[in-house]
């Protein structure tokens, strides 16, 4: 799976369905990525089912390659793990890493460094 099609993997799975048609036309246009990007920090907090998060994500999942993408301009950058994704991301803005395998994800909305979400997908 690329980055792209990870990311709309995560939509359709945890956007709220009024908002997964809009946030799939953004992870599908180059021009468009930025508005994705941008509602990381913020705006997709409050338009994800948080209903599907979990405490934490088992060693396995740490350990599955990821991709990482962030409010600063990052979009789906590889990485070897989850856990380097992790180390690697910034602590301004929002960002949200993804396992490969599209069974993994952490989101942390700009500012909320004690709010991290964790989910299983």
């Amino acid at each position: 799976m690329n980055a792209a099609e990870l990311a709309n993997v995560f939509i359709q799975r945890l956007v709220v369905k009024e908002k997964q048609e809009r946030y799939t036309d953004f992870v599908g246009s180059d021009k468009k990525r930025k508005k994705f990007l941008d509602a990381l920090d913020h705006k997709l907090e409050s338009e994800i089912d948080l209903s599907k998060a979990t405490k934490s994500l088992d060693q396995k999942e740490w350990s599955a390659a990821a991709f990482l993408y962030s409010s600063n301009g990052t979009f789906g950058i590889a990485f070897n793990s989850l856990k380097e994704a992790y180390e690697q991301a910034s602590p301004y803005g929002g960002w949200l890493i993804l396992g490969i395998s599209g069974h993994a994800a952490i989101f942390r909305p700009e500012g909320k460094v004690d709010d991290e979400l964790c989910f299983t997908l």
